[in-house]
């Protein structure tokens, strides 16, 4: 798959940087490479922004006008999908993103390396979002995006699969089944019996409970509650690696 990259920077030798390392990357993975826009504003990517036109945007979190995190606000209710990335001086503005759910965060003065391992991930993420499952239905059988899948509960001999986009598929499964073709996927955890979900849809833990962006409430379950919270903020950690 190609990747369609945006970078939003309003310091012209910055903007200039990055975007000669992110086309470096591209050299060297041309089959990856999509295209490349470069904005300075956050009011101009808004304008120009459609869903689905960028895999990935990379964008200063302190700006003139709209700041890093007002236009990722935006762009996250024009494309829930959209892998958003912040390039910031200081550890301490990455609080406030977290309830946009970023993907990633890379210090400056960053460097080659940094830019190529993150959009090098971002294929591998994308690659693993556009895998398909089939579940079994009634009477056929549905092919789904396990990106796109929010949780599994069981509910009797049923499974319910809700979706990013608030559907809700009534499989005719095992929970065991669902928990197999999920469990190599690093995003999905089990937090009590029967449940499964998408850490990337986890939008906070408030006493013990998971809270889904779609609204949904998953109790964590008592016996192995710290492993499954460890998990969970090993998670959150590994999306915030890059100080070296």
């Amino acid at each position: 798959m190609r990747l369609n990259i945006a970078v939003l920077e309003d310091d012209p030798a910055e903007n200039a940087r990055l975007s000669a390392f992110i086309r470096n990357w591209g050299g060297v993975n041309a089959d990856n490479f999509g295209m490349l826009m470069r904005y300075s504003r956050g009011e101009d990517i808004i304008r120009d922004f459609m869903p689905e036109k960028y895999n990935i945007v990379l964008m200063d979190i302190l700006m003139d006008g709209l700041s890093g995190i007002e236009t990722a606000k935006k762009l996250r209710e024009l494309d829930m999908n959209l892998l958003i990335v912040f390039m910031t001086t200081s550890r301490e503005y990455i609080f406030d993103a977290f309830p946009i759910h970023t993907f990633d965060y890379i210090l400056k003065p960053y460097r080659q390396k940094d830019v190529s391992a993150l959009l090098t991930e971002a294929v591998s993420v994308i690659s693993s979002q556009e895998r398909e499952i089939t579940l079994k239905l009634p009477r056929s059988e549905r092919k789904v995006k396990i990106g796109c899948i929010s949780s599994a509960v069981a509910n009797r001999h049923n499974i319910e699969i809700h979706m990013t986009d608030g559907e809700c598929i009534t499989a005719m499964m095992k929970f065991s089944e669902i928990e197999e073709l999920l469990a190599e996927d690093a995003r999905f955890l089990v937090c009590s019996r029967g449940v499964m979900l998408n850490m990337e849809r986890i939008s906070a833990i408030d006493n013990n409970t998971f809270i889904m962006k779609e609204g949904q409430l998953y109790p964590i379950r008592t016996r192995g509650r710290a492993k499954i919270r460890d998990t969970f903020s090993q998670y959150l950690i590994s999306r915030m690696r890059r100080e070296n």
